[in-house]
């Protein structure tokens, strides 16, 4: 009895500072997935790559800053591998998916660049089924000759009533976009040409 008492003062008490420092970076996990789901729905970025990246450098060097003083900190206390191994993992998840969410959110949200109104034609479309998608939805998707000096299709997530009037090589389009606060243009509404079979003003 006596070793086991002994064995349970020589465990550090899981006070706040370690509450604290998982806590954080979880809030930040659910933060970040709302920012990402109302980013993508209301300000989609044309290009995720980049946004991607910055994330990943961003988020990564606050979450590396983060761990070192957090691990700095549980190390003093003497917390164990397990304790240390939550903490790590939260963070590399919270603070990079913050990051994600809050990038595409602010690019479109505090955007004050003037629309780019720019014709397109449709190509092709289909329905998105790959499995982060279900955050949103059933994604229907069109894919529209390029503006851009590229010179690839552009792929476009776009309502229903838009994808079901829409026929490939029949229907051109008006898609307008904005350069983005942070420099991601990012798609502003998509209209059927007036005129068009199958047309109607209609938002994306």
């Amino acid at each position: 009895m006596e070793k086991k008492n002994n064995d349970t003062q020589a465990r550090p008490p899981q006070d706040e500072t370690v509450m604290a420092l998982i806590g954080l970076p979880a809030t930040l996990i659910t933060a970040g997935v709302c920012l990402l789901i109302i980013g993508i729905s209301t300000y989609p970025p044309l290009d995720l790559s980049p946004v991607l990246r910055m994330a990943l450098i961003y988020g990564g060097a606050v979450a590396a800053v983060y761990i070192a003083i957090g691990a700095y900190l549980l190390r003093q206390r003497g917390d164990g591998r397990k304790i240390k191994g939550i903490f790590i993992a939260v963070s590399l998840c919270g603070i990079p998916a913050s990051a994600l969410g809050s990038i595409i959110a602010a690019n479109g949200a505090l955007d004050r660049s003037p629309p780019n109104m720019l014709p397109t034609m449709v190509m092709e479309k289909e329905i998105d089924n790959q499995t982060w998608s279900t955050l949103l939805g059933e994604r229907h998707t069109i894919y529209v000759s390029s503006w851009r000096a590229t010179g690839h299709r552009e792929k476009l997530a776009v309502g229903k009533d838009i994808y079901d009037r829409v026929t490939p090589f029949k229907n051109k389009m008006i898609v307008t976009t904005k350069s983005g606060w942070l420099g991601f243009e990012w798609v502003s509404s998509i209209n059927l040409v007036p005129g068009a079979p199958g047309s109607g003003s209609s938002g994306q």
